[in-house]
């Protein structure tokens, strides 16, 4: 199953632009707010975390790239916090997630995801030897009914990926993927 990608016309991605901006200097206690401008859109959460990771780089920050993830190695001291909240914010300004990956994942996102984690990711971790325990699966309808409720069902089958050794984590998130392909999630 693949969800098809909605459009965005360019008052709507301006808008939208704008409105992020906004919310994120509020949550890096930016004010006044920056003065940045977008470079390009991010098209997904790989390349997203790819362009935060180099961006911070070019920033003086040790950011480290993980997948759809990355980190700072060995740290930021904490005298660097406000420095490092700026160069976020001017960062994400610069590379933003496009609209179509930014706002949330509908009960269809949800379903492809379940889908993907049953029919996909832990049979694959299991023909590689990683048990992941299902016992606690809740049925596809309940699971995306409840997803974005209060009454969430906490079902995260990846979780079990993050036990593992960081080098095999890296290793096994390239043979079985956590999550489905953006072109599929998202249906660009």
């Amino acid at each position: 199953m693949e969800t098809v990608a909605p459009t965005y016309s360019d008052e709507e991605l301006a808008s939208y632009y704008e409105e992020r901006l906004v919310a994120t200097a509020d949550e890096r206690n930016q004010s006044p707010i920056p003065e940045v401008s977008l470079i390009r859109w991010s098209m997904g959460s790989n390349e997203y975390a790819a362009n935060m990771a180099t961006c911070l780089q070019e920033a003086g920050f040790p950011a480290v790239l993980e997948g759809r993830d990355y980190y700072f190695e060995p740290g930021v001291p904490a005298a660097q916090q406000d420095a490092l909240n700026r160069a976020s914010f001017v960062c994400n300004g610069q590379y933003m997630m496009h609209p179509i990956y930014g706002y949330g994942w509908t009960d269809e996102h949800v379903g492809v995801v379940y889908d993907y984690w049953v029919e996909y990711y832990i049979p694959c971790m299991r023909a590689h030897g990683h048990e992941v325990r299902d016992d606690d699966k809740p049925s596809r309808e309940a699971y995306v009914n409840a997803f974005n409720t209060a009454q969430r069902i906490h079902w995260w089958p990846n979780e079990w990926s993050a036990l593992l050794p960081k080098t095999e984590r890296v290793e096994m998130e390239q043979i079985c993927p956590q999550y489905p392909p953006d072109e599929v999630l998202f249906g660009q």
